[in-house]
């Protein structure tokens, strides 16, 4: 039973279409390299598509009702692990089974791998400055929330300092 949410069906789904095209295309006594690039292909599709969709801005939506916010973020899984964190998966699955075969190639892999994860993490400093986007948009929106509730109840205020209370009265 496969479970997903979003798009993260598509990281099994380029895993098994490498795959395939890999076992139709190299000779048997290599179909060991085929699962190698099949993983790999598989991973940097999850990594590069799977930050691409879930680094997406949050966008705030306020309930014109309860005036309550909800914040919309998108989330592409695969069993319950982000599609970004898949690439990582199939990128060290691929290492391990090239280390098999060729110990100097699953070095080198692994040094790429390393360095992806870096730059990944390297980047986080920059994502954060749109997550400070999102909070001061929060912000203005909870102050132009607070400043209409000042406003309607001093309007409350007024209506209730111009009534006059003996007006149904009898006189």
């Amino acid at each position: 039973m496969l479970v997903w949410s979003g798009r993260g069906l598509l990281s099994i789904l380029v895993f098994m279409i490498t795959l395939l095209i890999c076992v139709s295309i190299l000779p048997e006594k290599n179909l060991d390299y085929g699962f190698v690039v099949a993983s790999l292909v598989a991973g940097v599709f999850s990594w590069i598509f799977g930050n691409k969709w879930n680094g997406q801005d949050a966008r705030v939506v306020v309930d014109e009702k309860t005036g309550q916010r909800i914040i919309l973020k998108s989330n592409h899984s695969l069993f319950w692990i982000k599609m970004q964190y898949w690439g990582v998966i199939f990128g060290i699955i691929g290492i391990v089974i090239l280390a098999q075969n060729s110990i100097w190639a699953s070095i080198l892999l692994g040094v790429i791998l390393i360095s992806l994860i870096v730059l990944r993490f390297a980047n986080f400093g920059r994502n954060s400055l749109n997550v400070s986007k999102v909070n001061s948009v929060e912000a203005e929106r909870e102050a132009a929330i607070e400043k209409q509730k000042e406003i309607e109840a001093e309007r409350l205020k007024r209506r209730k300092e111009k009534e006059d209370p003996s007006r149904f009265m009898p006189k």
